[in-house]
């Protein structure tokens, strides 16, 4: 048995047996794919050809938009296949990245981490391809949002409301070798409310609540959602964020995944929920999710390491909403041996 598929037009009126379709899907997988979700193929496609046209230029010329350069979370990110520990043959990153987010012009201190400015190639035709998918599938997460807040109860613009000039980020990721057979499973969440994600060829696997690991085919025209941090705080454990990884099999899979974010200062915290739901402490969006970034990018945690960069908390040791659902996946391949 494979993920749901679910078809946003058909969701356009939210019936009682729309909402028990999409609640189904995602309290039970945590993982759906998406058909008929309002981006043109002509609009995907475009933003893919600009993809591949930026990572297939040479490295110094693709260094002028590195990361470093922005001293946020836009710009390019290179491939690093040096090994993670000298015992194992899993890499630093296995993909590269050019990264682009909301910007804000009052983005300054602390918000110039999520909502600073973009680093953008001067390519005719690129800004513009990249900008229309944005907008494109930006519209199409607000519209699975409102869904999934009658899933969890609330209003139908509840997440919505709550991500004017969002900590949303586009990723265009190029993962240019297959991956080599892991000497074990490893895989993370994502940080947002939720993650809509296509890929040129499979990779992508996800561990879903049914407690199986699941192979996602390649996407075609058809858009993969995935449940995010947030959106397990927001419904208090009643959807889960999905603990996934890639292992391409083909090389060159590009992917393009968008992550729908909250804005900078909402509190995130479970809202109506039962009494019986799992305790989540309230979240700062904001310092939440710098956090997590300034411990994802080597050259915000060298910026904190010499004092160049100052942060009112403490960075965690990592992401706790993930500990739970590595022990489950870990449990579930010893079970398979």
């Amino acid at each position: 048995m494979g993920i749901p598929v679910l078809d946003l037009e058909a969701a356009a009126k939210s019936s009682p047996e729309v909402l028990r379709e999409w609640g189904d899907a995602a309290r039970g997988f945590g993982v759906f794919r998406l058909v008929n979700h309002g981006i043109p193929t002509s609009v995907r496609e475009s933003c893919a050809a600009a993809a591949r046209w930026f990572h297939g230029r040479e490295a110094s010329w693709k260094d002028r938009f590195a990361i470093e350069r922005s001293r946020g979370n836009k710009g390019f990110v290179p491939a690093d296949f040096s090994p993670r520990a000298p015992s194992s043959n899993r890499v630093v990153r296995d993909y590269a990245s050019l990264d682009f987010g909301t910007e804000s012009t009052s983005a300054d201190g602390l918000r110039a981490i999520l909502l600073g400015p973009n680093l953008w190639p001067d390519e005719p035709g690129f800004r513009s391809a990249v900008e229309a998918y944005h907008e494109a599938v930006h519209a199409c997460a607000v519209r699975v949002s409102r869904l999934l807040s009658l899933v969890c109860g609330l209003e139908e613009k509840y997440i919505e409301q709550r991500s004017v000039d969002g900590c949303s980020l586009l990723r265009l990721l190029h993962y240019p070798k297959p991956a080599p057979q892991f000497d074990s499973v490893a895989g993370h969440t994502d940080y947002e409310w939720l993650t809509l994600l296509w890929q040129s060829a499979e990779g992508l696997e996800v561990y879903g609540r049914d407690g199986r690991v699941h192979r996602v085919e390649a996407c075609d025209d058809s858009l993969i959602v995935l449940i995010g941090d947030l959106l397990e705080v927001l419904s208090g454990g009643r959807l889960e964020s999905t603990l996934h990884w890639v292992t391409p099999r083909e090389p060159d899979r590009y992917s393009l995944t968008y992550f729908y974010g909250p804005g900078f200062d909402e509190l995130i915290a479970p809202v109506d929920v039962p009494e019986t739901a799992a305790a989540y402490p309230a979240l700062a969006a904001g310092e939440h999710l710098t956090a997590l970034r300034v411990r994802h990018f080597a050259h915000l945690r060298a910026a904190l390491a010499d004092g160049t960069l100052r942060l009112p908390f403490e960075l965690p040791g990592g992401n706790p909403l993930k500990a739970a659902k590595e022990s489950r996946l870990a449990a579930s391949v010893a079970a398979a041996r």
